[in-house]
């Protein structure tokens, strides 16, 4: 009986934990880095999760560090448009 309950527990226990993980979003910003963030330093971005409280925009640098910043600001806006256009051009699909 002992053997039983350890099992369903260790099921259950499973089952909640894999629950959980699933829908939550792996990065959130709860705070935007404010200062300028030069664009030859930047390797990459991605935008947060929708269910995260706050919308934001993760930038990766060639450094590997991320910082969170805010997607509603211009120079922001201008940065990511920058960034994918880059994107496109280096592998062969601009605009033509």
């Amino acid at each position: 009986m002992k053997t039983f309950c350890l099992i369903i527990n260790n099921s259950v226990l499973k089952f909640v934990k894999s629950f959980s993980t699933a829908s939550r979003p792996s990065e959130c910003c709860m705070n935007f880095y404010q200062n300028r963030v030069p664009l030859r330093q930047i390797k990459s971005f991605t935008v947060t999760h929708p269910s995260c409280p706050k919308k934001g925009v993760v930038l990766t640098t060639l450094r590997g560090i991320k910082m969170c910043v805010n997607p509603d600001e211009q120079r922001i806006q201008d940065l990511m448009e920058k960034l994918t256009w880059g994107q496109k051009e280096g592998s062969g699909t601009g605009s033509q």
